[in-house]
């Protein structure tokens, strides 16, 4: 359990700058604006694996999103068809999360539930 950016998240675990590895996966906060209809700003929260270390605490990651499914709901995921590729800082990682197991064509199933990534 880690609390970051005044919440508490399940199933992600802290993790050092310096312990960030290629091929982890991490949780990553990214700060967007809401459109005028929503209850203003917040962060948006990101599965995404480590495919590169760049300097002064700079990373690159390779990201997923939650797919609907009929069975394991909101614990699913897969790599969009256009790769969602990133460079963030540290700062902006929440914490690290167990791999994923491999499911059916390509799917992930992550111990974390999306819905609990939702702001």
């Amino acid at each position: 359990m880690v609390t970051k950016f005044g919440r508490t998240f399940k199933n992600i675990h802290p993790i050092s700058e310096s312990e960030v590895a290629i091929g982890d996966w991490l949780v990553v906060a990214y700060d967007f604006e809401l459109s005028k209809s929503s209850q203003g700003n917040g962060n948006h929260y990101f599965i995404g694996q480590i495919t590169g270390i760049k300097e002064r605490g700079y990373f690159e990651g390779k990201f997923v999103r939650p797919k609907t499914t009929k069975n394991y709901c909101d614990y699913i995921y897969n790599f969009p068809d256009v790769p969602d590729v990133d460079t963030f800082h540290f700062e902006k990682v929440v914490g690290k999360v167990s791999p994923p197991e491999n499911y059916l064509r390509g799917l992930l199933k992550f111990a974390l539930n999306s819905k609990d990534l939702e702001h």
